[in-house]
């Protein structure tokens, strides 16, 4: 019931349009922002982010913009049996870089624009160091060319691989408000 009336609210308060196709995507704006409004209310302000970054991705899975493989591997990360490799960072422990590697090579063989990472990690040390140090990465430039091969959500994905995060990583704010902006 409550859903409903929050639909309904939405038909009856969304800017009204002749043109149907505006009309119908001023109707999904409205409910979107109004839900994402309504259920923030009950929720702690820790679980938001959360809220925020689920609610951007069934947004983009419904605008075809999301990869459900790319999304199921930033959410488990790699399976099965990944080759290790010994740790050629000096600046970075043993057990930090065999989990990093690990995320890396499974993602290398998952993705198609992963492909030569795992390389790129030996490769540019010294631009991945910056990105591990820094306490902004979803700002830093990717190494290696990923900067082009990545869209959004990769390079969510990438920074979780270089930067072992939790939900609530600054960049995971930024990718939540990037794509609820576009929705406003």
């Amino acid at each position: 019931l409550w859903y409903s009336d929050l639909f309904t609210m939405g038909i009856d308060n969304a800017p009204k349009s002749s043109v149907p196709t505006q009309r119908i995507q001023n109707i999904i704006t409205f409910f979107t922002m109004s839900l994402y409004e309504n259920v923030c209310r009950s929720l702690f302000e820790r679980h938001k982010l959360l809220f925020s970054f689920m609610l951007c991705m069934k947004i983009m899975f419904g605008e075809g913009k999301a990869s459900p493989v790319v999304w199921r591997y930033l959410i488990v990360g790699p399976s099965g049996d990944i080759p290790k490799r010994d740790n050629p960072w000096p600046w970075m422990r043993n057990d930090e870089w065999e989990f990093m590697y690990r995320q890396f090579r499974g993602a290398v063989d998952t993705i198609p624009s992963f492909k030569g990472i795992d390389e790129a990690l030996v490769t540019h040390q010294a631009q991945f160091k910056e990105i591990f140090d820094s306490k902004d990465p979803h700002k830093m430039p990717l190494p290696a060319g990923y900067e082009q091969k990545l869209n959004d959500l990769k390079n969510q994905l990438y920074l979780s691989l270089i930067h072992i995060s939790e939900p609530t990583r600054p960049e995971r704010t930024s990718y939540a408000v990037f794509c609820l902006k576009q929705k406003q």
